[in-house]
């Protein structure tokens, strides 16, 4: 339980402060807002930006491919950026990760993805971040619909 803690309490860290720092100029250009082809399942939400997820089975059934993407077509201001995270239990370091580039308003981000073992021990989490704060958790992997 205390790793999980930790965990939480990084990715927080990580959204509010690495996401943006750690988009380029080049990247942070926005896409425009076109259907994906994949049906998400909003899982956070921090001033109306979503963080959509879905998962496809994957490795002959031994894990999930979780895409990911943020949406901030409701969005009054600012620009957002999304994450996703895989952590092994006892491992405070991410085993996998996806980081979307700050999205202005009105759009969506790139759809990316991460691995997630089927196996016990491993956790997904994810999180918004804006230009000096963010929001970010565990997600229920069991809550998170098919594309």
């Amino acid at each position: 339980m205390k790793t999980l803690t930790r965990s939480i309490a990084s990715v927080a860290m990580a959204v509010a402060v690495i996401a943006p720092v750690g988009a380029s100029a080049a990247s942070a250009a926005p896409v425009a807002a076109k259907p994906s082809g994949k049906q998400f399942t909003v899982v956070q939400t921090m001033q109306k930006a979503k963080l959509g997820v879905c998962k496809v089975s994957v490795s002959k059934g031994a894990a999930w491919r979780v895409y990911g993407r943020l949406d901030t077509r409701k969005v009054r201001a600012g620009k957002f950026s999304a994450t996703l995270y895989v952590f092994k239990e006892g491992v405070d370091d991410p085993t996998s990760s996806w980081r979307s580039p700050m999205v202005k308003k009105g759009t969506y981000s790139k759809v990316g993805s991460v691995r997630l073992p089927k196996k016990a021990g491993f956790t997904l989490a994810g999180g918004i971040g804006g230009g000096n704060m963010g929001n970010g958790g565990p997600i229920d992997i069991a809550r998170v619909g098919k594309c």
